[in-house]
């Protein structure tokens, strides 16, 4: 064993001790390349702090410092070098003292043999080699764990002064922020002062408080990236007291892409809460415009009004037509009325409303309408995306008052499993897709996240209901499809909306439905909990020439069914009925005595269970509220004369 390289720090003060020494060295068969002596304790740091040596021979009786206190001081100025105690006292006690002190071995003075001496150096020397091989194999696998995970780890010290000093930073720093590592160990402040969000700043001082007060705790904020780019993070910290030094951990994660699904969320549940208040007071609201038109139409028909009362009722008429319309919209925002839905193509709905868009756009905006040339087909009312387009292009106009550009675009795409992880609510497979871009005002992110709620607007009183981007989002999700938004404050604004493509084509036959009012002779039973509704139908069923007969409930009209001795050809019937059969028990219980008897559902609700549990068929129609003498009479011809 060759040992050519080492120095040896001798901590000796007696001369004869130290001459002892070296001479037991020298004689043995190993060559000491270096041995340096200090005779005091200070002296031996004053060397330490110039000088690396390999082990250090120290005697624990010297003019400046004695005893135990010599080898727990040197072990900590210099930690990582083994410690031989040199001792006059042959005392077992003296040893363990020594040892536990930190010291790797001891010899009794005047005992001496070098070549026993310099195996316990180099026994020494290697027990510490393999300590600190140790160190870097622990540390090589801490790097490879820290390097394996995205999070950011963070060691910080809490000094006296109430300041945070950074221990550890790991890589991670540099991908979660942009910043280099160096821009975080120069200056603990940089991170606090310049990369949290300036929102979010209070939020993250008020957790390094807490952290300050010995207290461990968790708190999400946004950090301003380099690149101008905002992401959230949660910042995971724990205290811990170690050798008299209060230590931070602290564990920073990206939550970007979580707050985003939960935002996502959130704007979701916003939507249907409002989507079904909107549609809560659309359904009552037809009610009464059923009576308001209903009466309208009998007075009107009734030939004995005077040309101004004429026109009085037509007013009345014609806002009660304008207020179906509104609650038609909230109906289609809220996705609770019933779409006409056939196979068409994206291309002729764009076509067609084309004109109607250059009469609306002034001469300032220019239109550019492409298509694709095999957009492929979806499944869609037709009439409801031309009000998409409609409603799109009137937004754009509006954010473009000094003129501009406004592009409409239809086109086909496939999505895969990787734009599914930047469109959340896509799944995969063939689109068709509408794209509507200006060259507008743009929208802040503020803006962005109200634009589709019903009756939010950026525009003055009474300059708009701000319903119109709310029937888009309405119509575009009752199709089956997703709209997606890009917008920057003076860098326009481009919708796409995602359709699902049919990958066939099923052709729709549509029915024909004779609009003339013919009069008829057949008896009908009328079911309606409502008085006032129930006397409006009945009124305009006779004055076309029908026998009625009257219900409020289930109950009743069974009775009325089972004592009338003749037939009963049609039941007109509310479908919410009160306490008893449901419409769709009723009619049921109808026909068991009665089975040619056909089935007119009146309902304010299109999406009402009873419509999925019955199809419709040639004895079944449904009249949607609200509606006229014309459309009440026009169905329930229909219905008598189909086979």
């Amino acid at each position: 064993m060759n040992n050519n390289s080492l120095t040896i720090l001798v901590v000796e003060d007696n001369s004869g001790d130290y001459g002892l020494l070296e001479f037991a060295l020298k004689r043995s068969d190993y060559y000491l390349s270096q041995l340096i002596r200090a005779e005091t304790f200070g002296q031996a740091i004053d060397y330490l702090n110039l000088h690396s040596v390999d082990i250090i021979l120290l005697d624990l009786s010297l003019p400046d410092m004695w005893g135990i206190d010599a080898v727990k001081q040197l072990k900590r100025h210099v930690p990582a070098i083994p410690i031989i105690v040199l001792t006059g006292y042959e005392d077992e006690m003296v040893g363990a003292q020594v040892v536990q002190a930190g010291a790797q071995d001891y010899f009794v003075k005047g005992d001496f043999n070098g070549t026993i001496m310099l195996r316990a150096i180099c026994y020494a020397i290697e027990r510490q080699r393999l300590i600190v091989q140790e160190r870097v194999d622990s540390e090589e696998r801490f790097r490879q764990v820290v390097s394996s995970i995205s999070d950011h780890i963070y060691v910080s010290e809490i000094k006296e002064n109430g300041q945070l000093m950074n221990l550890y930073l790991s890589p991670h720093i540099t991908s979660l922020t942009g910043y280099p590592l160096e821009k975080f160990t120069e200056d603990w402040s940089f991170w606090p002062s310049t990369v949290i969000y300036p929102d979010d700043r209070a939020t993250a001082a008020l957790q390094a408080s807490r952290l300050l007060k010995g207290k461990s705790c968790e708190t999400e904020y946004r950090l301003l990236r380099e690149d101008g780019d905002i992401i959230w993070v949660r910042d995971s910290a724990r205290v811990k007291t170690e050798n008299n030094r209060k230590l931070i951990y602290g564990v920073v994660s990206n939550i970007t892409d979580r707050k985003r699904l939960e935002d996502q969320l959130y704007q979701s549940q916003k939507m249907e809460a409002i989507g079904r208040l909107a549609g809560g007071i659309a359904h009552d609201f037809k009610n009464i415009l059923t009576i308001i038109t209903g009466n309208c139409d009998l007075i009107l028909k009734s030939g004995h009004l005077s040309d101004a009362h004429h026109d009085d009722i037509e007013q009345i008429r014609s806002a009660g037509q304008k207020a179906a319309l509104l609650t038609q919209q909230l109906l289609t925002f809220s996705r609770q009325q019933t779409l006409q839905t056939q196979v068409i193509n994206l291309n002729h709905v764009a076509t067609n409303v084309e004109p109607m868009l250059r009469r609306l756009l002034p001469a300032t905006i220019e239109l550019t309408i492409t298509l694709d040339s095999e957009p492929g087909s979806l499944r869609a009312d037709p009439a409801q995306f031309e009000q998409v387009i409609l409603n799109l292009a009137l937004n754009a106009k509006d954010a473009m008052p000094n003129g501009g550009r406004l592009a409409i675009e239809t086109a086909h795409t496939v999505i895969d499993d990787h734009d599914v992880t930047r469109h959340f609510d896509l799944n995969p497979g063939p689109y068709v897709v509408l794209a509507v871009s200006d060259t507008g005002l743009g929208m802040t992110k503020a803006i962005q996240n109200q634009i589709f709620e019903p009756f939010f607007t950026t525009k003055a009183v009474h300059k708009g209901t701000g319903l119109g981007l709310a029937i888009v989002h309405g119509v575009v999700k009752q199709s089956g499809g997703h709209i997606f938004l890009e917008s920057q404050p003076d860098q326009g604004t481009i919708f796409k909306i995602y359709l699902p493509q049919l990958l066939n084509d099923p052709a729709l036959v549509s029915s024909y439905i004779d609009n003339s009012l013919n009069y008829g002779s057949e008896t009908i039973l009328l079911v309606d909990p409502e008085d006032r509704i129930r006397d409006l139908t009945r009124r305009s069923l006779v004055r076309y020439g029908y026998t009625v007969l009257e219900a409020q409930n289930s109950t009743e009209a069974l009775h009325l069914a089972e004592q009338h001795r003749h037939p009963i050809h049609l039941v007109v019937t509310e479908v919410a009925l009160p306490s008893g059969l449901t419409a769709n028990q009723l009619a049921h219980k109808l026909r068991s005595f009665c089975p040619k008897t056909k089935v007119l559902f009146m309902s304010d609700d299109s999406a009402n269970p009873v419509f999925d549990q019955r199809p419709i068929s040639n004895d079944t129609a449904i009249l949607q509220k609200p509606f006229g003498d014309v459309t009440l009479i026009q169905k329930v011809r229909q219905l008598l004369d189909s086979h």
